[in-house]
């Protein structure tokens, strides 16, 4: 179409922040360490997607938002595609757009599947999205993994939702692509 290097992408990815959305309510979760230092608990919300209560109202679910959460950046394409605006189970900003969306269309069953498959960070992002954990069980304490399990859903997934979410409204808000749609 010719307007990639004029396009201005809508970029939602949340860096940074530590927030646990539970419906109408956003919560930053603090924790100390044995030392007395406060510290903010990674929560999941991190990068292109939310983690949310399931339909039981309790166990979270790792989901594509797909609206505006009020930092959106418009930005070209290039740092849009490239930089890591994703954390991993296993440290910060390990993952790009680029990088999600050729490892799930070229070893993950998208387009096809190459031998080799998936790196081990990419299936633990899958797996576990940002490393989030959680109990049902009240006295399961924070010391012990016993009885924890990762955040619900995939996370690979709901972020190449988020992306596919992203292109479109950018394509919407476009009047060289809505022009170039009407004729094509």
């Amino acid at each position: 179409m010719g307007v990639k290097d004029q396009l201005q992408l809508l970029d939602t990815a949340v860096v940074g922040e530590v927030e646990v959305f539970c419906g109408p309510v956003v919560m930053v979760l603090e924790y100390e360490t044995e030392d007395g230092e406060i510290k903010q608990a990674p929560s999941g919300q991190d990068g292109l997607v939310e983690v949310v209560p399931g339909d039981d109202g309790i166990s979270p679910v790792i989901v594509a938002p797909k609206r505006l959460r009020g930092h959106e950046l418009r930005t070209g394409f290039n740092a849009w595609w490239t930089n890591k605006v994703i954390d991993s189970a296993d440290g910060h900003k390990t993952f790009s757009r680029r990088r999600v969306v050729l490892v799930m269309a070229n070893k993950d069953g998208g387009a096809h599947v190459e031998p080799t498959g998936p790196d081990a960070d990419y299936l633990k992002f899958s797996a576990d999205g940002h490393g989030g954990m959680f109990s049902l069980d009240a006295s399961a304490g924070l010391e012990s993994s016993q009885g924890f399990q990762p955040y619900l859903g995939n996370a690979a997934a709901e972020t190449v939702r988020q992306i596919a979410w992203e292109l479109t409204e950018t394509f919407n808000a476009d009047d060289a692509i809505a022009a170039w749609l009407a004729i094509n």
